[in-house]
């Protein structure tokens, strides 16, 4: 009999009291000793930890631990609450292997990796790792009341210490046994995101026309063409088959030019849709000339990398998910900021979001934000209406986001910002681009030619046959006046249009 054990018993009592430890503690036992259980008390069982990552976690990158912390929960009989009665810390070493098994544990490891606990009562038994319990655990006196608190800081990169988790049950009927747990599988609670930028962003056309244009200016360009081109068409008409009311004038241009007149005007309306899209084509790029000269613009489609620069998120109000329980629930704390700094970006352009899985309504970024050199104004933001994004990530998974910063632009004025443009469009180049050929035959026949050039250009002689809305132009000069975007370089900067992000989601695997 090991008698000598039993003086030990009044300083370990001690040590219990510091290691918030309230049920009775007993010298671990010896390998060699594990079938003689002399020194346990009636009622009480032994229980020996062996900790190791779980499959997931190993699969990745092998598992990292600076701290490992074990708590203990007891049931209140007959109830669902579980009390903490032990919580104790276990020494890990720098660059400690896993798994941790009796066979390489220290003896202090030995010692705190097995417990004495009573029998015919129920556990909650928690490992936590690379938690700094004493500022990121909250309420932890009871197991659903627990809460762990992402840090204030980003976890670092090159060393991976992220948060890790272990629960389970634990009981025994039997006293003076020794249970083994070597299921102990210790697993990721946080997930990463690698946000980049897209390497083939949409154009600016695209955007434009995704955007503004359809929005603002589609209707009014297709309605506004088909307006003029009619007009013209029962203006040459009527100037073709004597005037108006029908009446014969010998000066009329056009007069002995009807069967032409009614090949021209087919010809256009039957391809109103091509000079539709020409005018369109003239609309967005001259938009798309003013924006990419804009400060706003450029700012936006920087390269995101550079020295010392480092990217914050913004969630939308009271989701961020910044605490999760023992159960895995995440939660949002409300004394806690919406903004999280997600470190340097990497030469690539790529930074990483690492925090606790989402779910219903948490973790909706609204907005990312990139400082220079500790400035505390950011120096860009990448955001807009509409452009939030979800997290919505598994616990110990890899995501990826690719963020396309100016996927459609939006004009902010509405109607109220708009204002008359006075146009024109060169229908002869328009024809010839769309291969029209039969449109070039007629306009370059010279008599009818000449003919046309006298409907636009009224000499005086031919009484109303023009009017004033063709007077001085020319079918190279055709007008289009349609209600536009009010966009200029001198005011492209004042908020009028906005640039709108969109964002790629993908899942990667496992950390």
């Amino acid at each position: 009999m090991k008698t000598y054990l039993y003086p030990l018993l009044a300083g370990l009592l001690s040590l219990a009291a510091c290691t918030n430890d309230t049920l009775q503690e007993i010298v671990p036992l010896d390998p060699a000793e594990e079938d003689n259980k002399v020194n346990l008390a009636e009622g009480t069982f032994i229980v020996d930890y062996s900790v190791d990552g779980d499959a997931a976690t190993r699969a990745a990158n092998p598992l990292k631990v600076r701290t490992l912390d074990y708590y203990v929960y007891q049931q209140v009989a007959e109830t669902e609450t579980y009390n903490k009665v032990k919580h104790r810390q276990i020494t890990i070493a720098p660059n400690q292997s896993f798994p941790l098994k009796r066979e390489n544990m220290t003896w202090k490891q030995r010692q705190a990796l097995q417990d004495t606990l009573q029998c015919g009562t129920q556990y909650k038994i928690v490992f936590l790792a690379n938690v700094d319990t004493a500022n990121y655990i909250k309420d932890d006196a009871q197991y659903s009341t627990a809460r762990i608190l992402l840090p204030d800081k980003p976890f670092a990169a090159e060393g991976d210490y992220y948060y890790c988790l272990w629960t389970g049950e634990l009981s025994c009927e039997n006293d003076k046994e020794v249970v083994k747990r070597d299921d102990v599988l210790l697993q990721r609670i946080v997930t990463r995101t690698d946000v980049k930028k897209t390497d083939n962003p949409t154009t600016l056309y695209k955007a434009i026309e995704d955007g503004f244009y359809k929005g603002n200016c589609e209707s009014n360009v297709d309605e506004s063409v088909k307006w003029w081109i009619n007009d013209f068409c029962e203006r040459i008409t009527e100037c073709a088959k004597g005037g108006s009311a029908g009446v014969l004038h010998p000066n009329l241009p056009l007069r002995h030019y009807e069967d032409e007149v009614k090949q021209l005007t087919s010809i256009l309306q039957t391809n109103t849709q091509i000079v539709i899209d020409a005018y369109k084509n003239s609309v967005i790029e001259r938009y798309k000339n003013i924006i990419e000269r804009s400060i706003m613009y450029k700012v936006r489609m920087q390269d995101w990398y550079m020295s010392e620069r480092t990217a914050y998120v913004t969630y939308t109000n009271g989701t961020r998910a910044n605490a999760i329980d023992f159960r895995r629930k995440s939660y949002h704390i409300t004394d806690n900021s919406n903004e999280a700094l997600c470190g340097e970006i990497a030469e690539d352009g790529t930074f990483s979001i690492i925090g606790f899985a989402g779910g219903e309504n948490l973790n909706t970024v609204s907005a990312i934000s990139f400082y220079d050199n500790n400035i505390t104004t950011p120096s860009f933001t990448i955001t807009g209406t509409n452009s939030e994004f979800t997290i919505s990530q598994d616990i110990n998974r890899l995501y990826s986001i690719i963020c396309d910063p100016s996927h459609i632009i939006r004009y902010t004025r509405s109607n109220d910002g708009n204002y008359d443009a006075e146009d024109s469009v060169n229908l002869n180049q328009i024809m010839s681009d769309a291969g029209i050929t039969q449109w070039g035959n007629l306009v370059n026949e010279s008599g009818f030619a000449n003919g046309i050039n006298s409907f636009f250009n009224h000499d005086g002689k031919v009484p109303n046959h023009a009017g004033d809305n063709f007077e001085g132009r020319s079918l190279t000069n055709f007008p289009i006046h349609v209600s536009l975007p009010d966009i200029t370089d001198d005011n492209v900067n004042d908020g009028r249009i906005e640039l709108i992000p969109s964002w790629t989601y993908e899942e990667s695997g496992n950390q």
